[in-house]
């Protein structure tokens, strides 16, 4: 959705990007001069604590107040063009947006990332009845240096990523260049949810570690989600002596230095709809490194089986393929080198191109003029007002009537 606002701030609109005040967007979205940022407040922990049954439809009459509060009152009520929403979440999203589309008489279109119910079967167990985007330049345009600072930096914080001499990293010496017995660097980027099977990548490198002859691992796992937590600690239960495992917090801007850092990325996603493709792996090949994906139904869209990446069904072929690549690393890694080299020949097209070829003609970015619409929004948001109001005046009417 930042890519998406950023090209809309660029052709000209002034853009309200909405969303929850947990994450910070890049710098490229918040010193645009077209785009302002209004943050709602996701519900209160305190909700995660009561029963599934209860959480599910309080979140969702929280967040449809927080939102319908938004859209209603801090978006303009005359010039408004276009809603585009994400979708998951649909509800209450969907619904509100849906509304204030036709009180602002604006058009609304969705950028459609997966299904709503079977998320919801997936999270709440409940029984069963695109465009694609790159990495920003700055994943290309990394170079040593920046990413010799960057692990700098973050190893104030995560002591594993530090070097055995002052201003070095685990990656390089203090002069910024390469260590010549540095380890792999593997990569994950997950939202730590169900369909996103962990596990499996746990249990590979457990794998890993038990076999000799191979060289050390860096594992950097980047995400925030609900089963993060679970998933630290067991990995403080794991003692592995070849593998080191990070979970760096990272600033929007940081992200595509540390995808470049890498020699090769894993993703675990699975897709509750099996229709959705992960774009974190999109990401990965902007970067210009392979991918291990979790196999699923439409995984070969993007990986293709021994040309820019492999897929795996379990542990135990995950394990086989790191130690596949790792073999010879870094001198002599032939297979690895033979992957990344596919990698950087795969042709892309700029995100601007993409966008302007594929998401522009269906957000339907420059409707009609109405001649009546600024007169039917202000009636229309009057009736908001309305609704809004007549509530709350009388309870307070009812709550001062009886004190």
């Amino acid at each position: 959705m930042c890519n998406h606002s950023k090209m809309l701030a660029d052709e000209g609109f002034e853009v309200k990007l909405i969303g929850f005040y947990d994450s910070i967007p890049g710098e490229q979205i918040t010193d645009h001069p077209r785009i302002q940022i209004i943050g709602i407040p996701p519900p209160p922990d305190s909700i995660d604590k009561l029963p599934s049954f209860i959480q599910l439809p309080l979140k969702l009459i929280w967040n449809f107040f927080t939102l319908f509060w938004a859209l209603g009152f801090r978006t303009s009520a005359f010039n408004l063009r276009v809603i585009l929403m994400q979708n998951p979440p649909a509800l209450p999203t969907m619904i509100v947006c849906y509304l204030f589309s036709l009180i602002k008489c604006a058009k609304l279109t969705i950028d459609w990332h997966n299904y709503m119910y079977s998320i919801l079967q997936n999270k709440y167990e409940l029984s069963d009845d695109q465009v694609s985007k790159r990495t920003t330049k700055k994943a290309k345009e990394t170079t040593l240096s920046d990413i010799h600072d960057l692990y700098l930096r973050l190893s104030e914080s995560e002591s594993l990523l530090k070097g055995k001499t002052p201003g070095s990293t685990i990656l390089t010496h203090s002069d910024g260049s390469l260590l010549s017995d540095r380890p792999l660097v593997l990569i994950s980027s997950t939202s730590w949810t169900p369909d996103e099977k962990f596990e499996i990548l746990l249990d590979a490198l457990v794998k890993y570690n038990q076999e000799e002859g191979y060289p050390r691992i860096l594992m950097i796992i980047t995400g925030k989600g609900p089963l993060k937590e679970k998933y630290l600690e067991d990995i403080q239960k794991k003692s592995m002596k070849n593998v080191a495992i990070v979970t760096p917090w990272l600033e929007a801007d940081d992200y595509p230095k540390i995808v470049a850092s890498a020699d090769l990325g894993i993703s675990l996603h699975t897709s509750t709809s099996g229709l959705d493709l992960p774009m974190k792996v999109v990401d990965m090949f902007g970067a210009r490194i392979p991918v291990l994906a979790l196999k699923f139904n439409c995984i070969h869209e993007l990986v293709e089986e021994n040309s820019n990446g492999f897929l795996f069904q379990n542990s135990d072929e995950l394990s086989r393929q790191i130690q596949d690549l790792a073999r010879g690393f870094p001198q002599n890694s032939v297979e690895l080198e033979r992957l990344r080299r596919n990698t950087r020949e795969m042709k892309f097209e700029s995100w601007e191109v993409m966008w302007k070829r594929s998401a522009a003609p269906g957000a339907n970015l420059r409707p009609p003029d109405d001649g009546f619409a600024k007169l039917r929004a202000t009636i229309q948001f009057s009736f908001l007002v309305i609704i809004a109001i007549v509530p709350i005046h009388l309870a307070m009417g009812t709550f001062f009537g009886i004190f």
